[in-house]
């Protein structure tokens, strides 16, 4: 799998870009929200139409597949993971103000993806295996191949 970002051609960190993709993924869980002024936000999240559950084997294999073609950046950036979580929620946060911006409603569900935003940019760690279905560690794993 290769990826040409021609969006916004320039030098940037490479966890923006992946952070962005995954942020992509998450607003799709997200915009699945069964809200409910009866139900709590952690309730809605369970309750979702597309289950987290169901995208995070398709999130982790992007990132694996990222790991695969440039290990080098573990090497360069130790923290690439943390800073991947923090870029997708501020990719949330983006979505959060186009919201607002055009006059969309903005009920549980923008709560709900604000609570998930806010979660992933001051604790990005913690989130890495409930974004990704799987510990950090099992993520960067080469594959013999690539290495």
């Amino acid at each position: 799998m290769r990826i040409i970002d021609w969006e916004r051609s320039c030098w940037g960190d490479p966890a923006f870009d992946l952070g962005m993709l995954i942020a992509s993924y998450l607003q799709i869980w997200l915009s699945s929200l069964v809200v409910s002024q009866s139900l709590s936000i952690e309730e809605s999240l369970r309750l979702a139409m597309t289950p987290l559950e169901q995208l995070q084997p398709s999130i982790a294999a992007l990132t694996k597949a990222y790991f695969d073609i440039f290990p080098e950046i573990l090497e360069y950036r130790p923290n690439f993971l943390q800073r991947v979580m923090q870029f997708a929620g501020f990719a949330l946060i983006q979505r959060i103000q186009a919201m607002i911006q055009y006059q969309e409603s903005f009920g549980n569900r923008g709560i709900a993806m604000l609570q998930v935003a806010k979660t992933l940019l001051c604790c990005p760690e913690p989130s890495i295996p409930t974004i990704f279905g799987t510990a950090a560690a099992e993520l960067t794993q080469l594959r013999s191949s690539a290495v």
